[in-house]
């Protein structure tokens, strides 16, 4: 019984202690980060970007599908579909995924190195 009401107390302090923070960094539910997130447009850049580099978090990627995806030459329109269609996943709205994939290639271009763009070239 005692282990219980001692859990319970630091279960108490620590939603208490995370309720506090997440008000101190505008976290909350319906605050200025979250109506942020929520613009459509916002939204749908948050997934392109997880979407086309999330996957930078797995180190070793097998062999198989590295293979495969780098073995066909794909077409700049075939790619911008694809990154269009992560796009779409996040608005549902055909138009906000074709802004938000133009937006995030003039993005990337603009943040590229002289050599990068020269060796991309203009699209992506």
């Amino acid at each position: 019984m005692e282990n219980t009401v001692q859990d319970s107390q630091v279960v108490n302090r620590l939603h208490n202690t995370f309720t506090k923070l997440s008000q101190y960094v505008y976290l909350e539910e319906n605050g200025p980060v979250d109506n942020l997130l929520s613009i459509p447009i916002i939204f749908t850049l948050l997934v392109l970007f997880q979407g086309c580099f999330g996957a930078n978090g797995i180190v070793v990627h097998p062999s198989f599908l590295t293979s495969t995806i780098h073995g066909f030459a794909i077409s700049p329109l075939i790619r911008f579909l694809f990154v269009m269609s992560i796009a779409y996943t996040a608005s549902n709205h055909i138009v906000m995924a074709f802004i938000g994939t133009v937006i995030f290639f003039i993005f990337l271009h603009l943040i590229r190195t002289r050599e990068e763009r020269e060796q991309a070239g203009f699209y992506f």
